[in-house]
C-alpha cells in the first residue's frame, strides 16, 4: 500500500466537493478528507462513512497500513489555519 494508493481510494468517495490530502508511508499513512457532506454528522457517523468504503475497496493488508483518517468540513478546515489546508 502506498500514500498514491490510499489517495485513490478516498478520492472515489460519494462526497461532494471532496478534498483528500494523504500523508507518510506505510504502515504510517494519513488520510485528510473534507466535505460540506459531513456538516451536521458526528464523528463517528463521518468514521463509518470512510471505513465503510476503505473495507469495501481495500484489502485488510492495505487497510493495516492506513493509521487515521481524519474528516472535515471546509469550515473545520479552515479554523485550522492555512498549514492544514488542503491542496486542490
Amino acid at each position: 500500500m502506498t500514500s498514491k494508493d490510499l489517495r485513490e481510494s478516498l478520492d472515489r468517495l460519494p462526497l461532494s466537493a471532496l478534498q483528500v490530502r494523504v500523508e507518510g508511508a506505510a504502515p504510517k499513512i494519513i488520510g485528510i478528507v473534507a466535505s460540506p457532506d459531513f456538516e451536521g454528522q458526528n464523528e463517528a457517523a463521518r468514521q463509518r462513512l470512510i471505513w465503510e468504503h476503505l473495507l469495501a475497496n481495500l484489502s485488510p493488508v492495505a487497510r493495516a497500513e492506513i493509521e487515521f483518517v481524519f474528516t472535515f468540513t471546509p469550515k473545520e478546515l479552515e479554523a485550522l489555519g492555512r498549514s492544514a489546508r488542503i491542496a486542490q
